[in-house]
């Protein structure tokens, strides 16, 4: 029973609830107390609600205190700034005061607005407050004259009202009902450790078959690769029958140029489905995709950030907010290499078996994969019990993990291997890639949560709480609109002004134009209300500043936010004026206090049950409404309570306030959410290729390096892709999610609801995020090689390059030419800016489909070359015996003297040993590790940068060209991933050109990137 009740108590709807009803119970005794009642307290609830629900979007202590802080500096100065204008307009005598109001302030509010423009959601709620207060006070003081009636009954009761609801938001955010951001962010950081503990196990699982069971024997994606129901004109059937003709004995290499094309074309031509889960990740529920957890890390940086403002006395465990981002940071990397696994799941059979491996390599290591990934899935179950209940993370030796897998995968590669299926050889090589890369970001990740969750004189005590208090200074004291006014001065301006180009890209700026309508509008609300209130004097009483309340309100960026908060609005303000005024028809209830604030008190608590909802706008306006409706017109007594003229006077300058805006966003440069949504996505598709050629870069200049040729560049750098991913695709990626959760109307059917477009190129964007993470992984792998043998002085490992990059560098140029006039065609025709030939997208997309073709002909031949020269002796091979020529074919039984793998103890979830590795005796030869092995295996207990050295001097041929196992696994992940790459791109492409071929068909009946009618 007390847990049941402690549950409820915690309930967000309920703390809302009770927040809001005790908030309202303060506000009221203002008006209802004589000793506390002064002139234009009644706004005071209009002020309280938009601080509790506006500025505050949720009921962590740190979000009501936010709530608190932030307004009080943003009336302050917004409120001060208006009444120094005012009186600078009568300076010039009693003549003419109203057009010098309308000029001044027209001016005056230029500042405002330049804050309001900003895609900072912090930034832009505190230009919306200064902008609220600022107009409030400039029209409230418009016929309030001389000064002191100007500065004592307008500039100094707004900003006691103003200081009395952030009292009241402050006050119920700590004492009634609080919870803690950072208790929340703990919990959502351990969930979404927990969510890829279930995927790293899940997917190891799904990798590996039984035997007996088909497998995929070609190269990319066959069988299963969609649904049926996903598949477009019969492209599903033709490509089973394509795969079932490669299947057997009949490999990829031995297609035909057109089958193959053929192969790529009904290979992309799957969409992927609404929700942007892949069909083979579905087949894993309940394990989730990486697609699910990256919204988990997202909010767990928004609660720490919340985190930020609460007391560090009243916090459970350690908190600094610097830490906390390294870990979530981390954590996010650690998804990274998590989401890469999920490019191998395309297929919705399992990929390999153990007779896969024995076949190819001679031997079954599948339990070791098993096992090594169970420990990673039970390390990572434990650390999210761990995060959640604030405790250390248990230790790991890491390192000893490190050293384990890479002795066993430098073992593995002595082994004397046959070739068989590319696509099976290929997917090995890359998990051990991806193997390799997690351990690396484990090690790192439990490093980042121990020194968050480790309390130390930094995080704790006395030097946490002052640095506590100094974080609210800024806030508080309005800092932050001063920091964004300077940045547009002396930032954004001067680049803007730069030069031609950058003058007509910042005009083409969506939240430049969005910050030009939203100057025009207030403009020209301040001038009309202005002059009407100088020449109609009948409607003075018609607190027609409201009119302005409602517009800076109601306009926003979108056309569809804006359409949602009007309706909200009207509506909202209708339901509420009227309940208000049938309470106040009761001349008995409107005399009486104390029913009018149990009323008042009991309306707030129910309402604040959906305050945090879907519906919060228009629960918003129906509370303010209700609430601003019986306050003042208690105050003003008797004869005005209950009348209709009362009633229009709330309601009409409201309504107008949010309708108006409407048509003012959709008639001058409208900016729609799914418009908004195509343009980042194609943007996005255009960094991405950006990104892909980066990463082609540096694994060309890193295995240029790694060969050490004479002709090799000394100028050349390694470029620098840390980081990179994350900013330039994940983020845009992450913004088009948001938004699409949070600006779009509420309505599934009429008018502006999202076009099916718009979630399909998100879905298939996201799974190419996974697909740049993998392509990413293996390029890291190239420059850690590079790092390390340039250490150990080794430059052995060259045939890769010079068989396979260098010869096929011209041909991976065209491709990469292909794709960026490709993301700039796409660019071009969703923004509407020099439109394009529809034909002009499909036909870059058949060339670069037709250049893959004759990139695999190319490489094919390149290959048979390749085997033919090792056979031969041409390249310094180092292997168990140096008997390459035995790799190309199936020997008669196995060696007597190969690698022998011993497997000790079982995997399961929650409890994982690692097997140990026992060679028996043989040549000399084969206890040698080559340089590049050493390289690989570097973190190992037992590889030294001395070992490799002597090895290669023991060699005597440095300049030799070398083979290694290890630049085999190299370029053998680079080339896998890369291929998956590549088919999500024209996925992308051919999403999009689909859906403009069928705009075009319909012109007449549907816009660009608009709902299909």
């Amino acid at each position: 029973m007390a847990s049941k009740l402690k549950g409820a108590i915690t309930y967000p709807m309920l703390q809302s609830a009770a927040q809001l009803a005790v908030g309202t119970f303060i506000i009221s005794l203002w008006v209802f107390v004589n000793k506390l009642t002064f002139p234009r307290i009644c706004t005071l609830a209009t002020w309280f609600i938009i601080d509790i629900v506006m500025v505050s979007t949720s009921t962590h202590m740190g979000s009501r205190l936010l709530g608190a802080l932030v307004p009080i500096g943003a009336a302050c100065i917004s409120i001060v700034y208006a009444g120094a204008v005012l009186n600078l307009a009568h300076a010039a005598g009693p003549h003419h005061v109203t057009l010098l109001q309308c000029i001044l302030g027209s001016v005056a509010f230029l500042p405002l607005v330049c804050v309001r423009a900003t895609r900072s959601p912090l930034v832009a709620g505190v230009g919306t407050l200064f902008l609220l207060y600022g107009g409030v006070a400039y029209l409230s003081g418009q016929l309030s004259w001389p000064y002191r009636l100007l500065w004592k009954n307008v500039v100094w009761h707004l900003i006691y009202e103003n200081f009395i609801a952030s009292i009241a938001t402050g006050f119920v955010g700590v004492f009634v009902l609080p919870c803690l951001a950072y208790t929340d962010m703990r919990r959502t950081l351990a969930g979404a450790l927990g969510g890829l503990s279930a995927s790293a196990a899940e997917y190891s699982k799904h990798i590996w078959r039984e035997d007996g069971k088909p497998g995929s024997t070609m190269d990319g994606k066959l069988e299963g690769l969609e649904k049926p129901e996903q598949q477009n004109h019969g492209g599903g059937d033709a490509l089973s029958e394509l795969s079932r003709q490669a299947a057997g004995t009949k490999m990829l290499e031995e297609l035909t140029d057109e089958q193959y094309l053929t192969r790529i074309r009904l290979l992309t031509d799957s969409q992927p489905s609404k929700d942007g889960a892949a069909s083979a990740s579905a087949a894993l529920q309940p394990a989730p995709s990486a697609l699910s957890l990256r919204p988990l890390l997202a909010k767990a940086r928004g609660l720490s950030s919340l985190a930020a403002f609460e007391p560090p006395f009243v916090l459970p465990g350690p908190f600094s907010a610097a830490a906390w981002a390294a870990a979530t940071d981390s954590v996010d990397a650690l998804l990274t290499r998590v989401a890469a696994f999920e490019s191998l799941l395309t297929e919705e059979q399992p990929l390999l078996a153990s007779s896969d491996l024995l076949r190819y390599f001679q031997h079954d290591f599948s339990q070791a994969f098993r096992d090594l990934h169970a420990r990673i899935a039970a390390t990572l179950a434990e650390w999210q019990q761990a995060v959640a209940h604030g405790r250390p993370v248990p230790p790991q030796d890491w390192a000893h993990v490190k050293g384990y897998w890479s002795r066993y995968a430098g073992a593995e590669e002595q082994v004397e291997q046959m070739l068989g299926s590319a696509n099976q050889v290929r997917i090995v090589l890359f998990m051990m890639t991806i193997t390799r890369s997690m351990l690396d970001s484990l090690q790192a990740t439990q490093t980042a949560l121990n020194a968050a969750l480790t309390p130390t004189p930094d995080n704790t005590g006395v030097k946490a709480t002052v640095r506590w208090f100094l974080g609210l200074v800024p806030v508080t004291l309005g800092l932050l609109w001063f920091k964004r006014f300077f940045e547009v001065l002396f930032n954004d301006l001067p680049a803007w002004l730069s030069s031609w180009a950058s003058f007509k890209a910042g005009l083409q700026d969506r939240m430049f134009q969005y910050g030009v309508k939203l100057y025009a509008l207030i403009v020209v609300t301040l001038v009309a209300i202005l002059v009407m209130n100088e020449r109609i004097t009948s409607l003075r009483t018609w607190n027609i500043y409201n009119t302005y309340l409602a517009a800076v309100l109601v306009m926003l960026p979108k056309v569809d936010a804006t359409v949602t908060s009007g309706v909200f609005r009207a509506l909202g303000t209708f339901i509420g004026a009227c309940f208000g005024y049938l309470v106040m028809s009761n001349a008995e209830l409107a005399s009486n206090p104390y029913w009018l604030m149990l009323l008042l008190v009991a309306v707030a608590f129910v309402l604040g049950f959906w305050s945090l909802g879907g519906l919060k706008l228009g629960i918003l306006f129906a509370l303010l409404s209700f609430n601003a409706l019986i306050l003042c017109q208690y105050l003003d007594g008797p004869p005005k309570a209950g009348t209709k003229h009362y009633w229009a006077a709330r309601i009409v300058p409201i309504v107008l306030g949010s309708v108006y805006p409407i048509l003012w966003n959709a008639c001058i440069l409208p900016v729609y959410v799914s418009t908004e949504a195509m343009s980042e996505l194609a943007h996005a598709f255009q960094q991405a290729i950006a990104l892909l050629r980066l990463y082609g870069r540096a694994q060309f200049i890193a295995a240029e390096q790694a060969a050490g040729l004479p002709t090799t560049p000394k100028d050349r750098k390694q470029p620098n892709i840390k980081g990179v991913l994350e900013k330039t695709v994940a983020a845009p990626i992450a913004a088009v999610q948001a938004s699409l959760a949070t600006e779009t109307v509420i309505w599934p059917r009429f008018v502006l609801v999202q076009p099916p477009v718009v979630h399909k190129t998100l879905a298939a964007m996201q799974v190419l995020l996974n697909h740049l993470a993998a392509v990413r992984i293996a390029a890291e792998q190239y420059t850690k090689h590079v790092e390390l043998i340039q250490r150990v002085g080794s430059r052995v490992g060259s045939a890769y390059f010079l068989g396979f990059s260098e010869p096929l560098a011209d041909e991976v140029r065209q491709l990469e030419q292909n794709l960026t006039q490709m993301a700039d065609d796409i660019q071009r025709l969703v923004n509407n800016v020099e439109r394009p030939a529809v034909a002009d997208l499909h036909k870059q997309i058949e060339e670069f489909e037709v250049g893959r073709m004759h990139l695999r002909s190319h490489f094919l031949q390149l290959r048979a070359q390749f085997h033919k020269d090792v056979a031969k002796g041409k390249y310094l091979v180092h292997t168990m015996s140096g008997k390459l020529a035995s790799r190309f074919q199936k020997p008669a039984e196995p060696p007597a003297e190969q690698l022998q793998i011993v497997v000790e103890g079982q995997a399961v979830h929650g409890q994982a040993s690692l097997p140990a590795t026992t060679t028996t005796e043989g040549d000399s030869t084969a206890r040698q590790h080559s340089a590049a092995g050493m390289a690989d295996s570097a973190s190992g207990p037992e590889s030294t940068p001395q070992q490799a050295g002597a090895f290669e001097r023991q060699l005597g041929q440095t300049s030799s060209q070398g083979l290694s196992s290890g630049d085999a696994i190299r370029f053998m992940s680079w080339v896998h991933a890369l291929l998956g790459c590549l088919d999500q791109m024209t996925r992308v492409a051919k999403l999009i050109l689909a859906h403009e071929q069928q705009l075009q068909q319909n012109r007449w009946f549907a816009l660009p990137w608009q709902p299909e009618r």
